[in-house]
């Protein structure tokens, strides 16, 4: 097996593990946030103190940074795989050169008048 053989699989298997993280975080976020509602409901019934509800809430945002930081982690390694094996469907979009008289960019006109009018005279 190649170099570029081994290192797709590599990538794909680096894209499984990042998916399979992030499903976990998920999921965790989502019990989280169900274990606040049921603390909300309880604080409401005078069965769940504010200090308790606070760290719940904290672990709530706790849990909502870590999803937060897979689904980062997923979205780069799904691109560095996709880049990698030459599947990247941005590449579609991007020419193969750049023409001359496009570089480089140009400032949009203007659409003050008085701006216009100046830039015209002098």
């Amino acid at each position: 097996m190649d170099n570029t053989t081994e290192s797709a699989m590599d990538g794909q298997k680096q894209v499984e593990f990042a998916a399979r993280a992030l499903e976990f975080q998920e999921a965790n976020l989502a019990g989280a946030k169900g274990g606040l509602d049921q603390a909300t409901a309880d604080l409401k019934d005078g069965t769940q103190s504010r200090a308790a509800l606070e760290n719940i809430q904290t672990s709530v945002r706790d849990s909502e940074y870590s999803a937060n930081v897979a689904r980062a982690n997923f979205l780069r390694t799904w691109a560095d795989f996709v880049s990698s094996v030459g599947v990247d469907p941005i590449l579609a979009k991007v020419p193969a050169e750049i023409p001359p008289a496009a570089w480089p960019p140009r400032p949009p006109p203007s659409r003050d008048p008085l701006a216009r009018a100046s830039a015209r005279r002098g």
